[in-house]
């Protein structure tokens, strides 16, 4: 499976938030069905 990455100058709170937006985003069922994402 492919991976989501987001490079460059986002601060915490920002990464927070853009990775809640992608969640509401998906229509995941369960944990397990949302898309795999790293926060580095």
């Amino acid at each position: 499976m492919r991976r989501v990455g987001i490079i460059g100058g986002m601060g915490p709170l920002a990464s927070a938030d853009l990775y809640l937006k992608i969640i509401e985003a998906t229509a995941a069922k369960s944990d397990q069905e949302n898309i795999p994402l790293v926060i580095d």
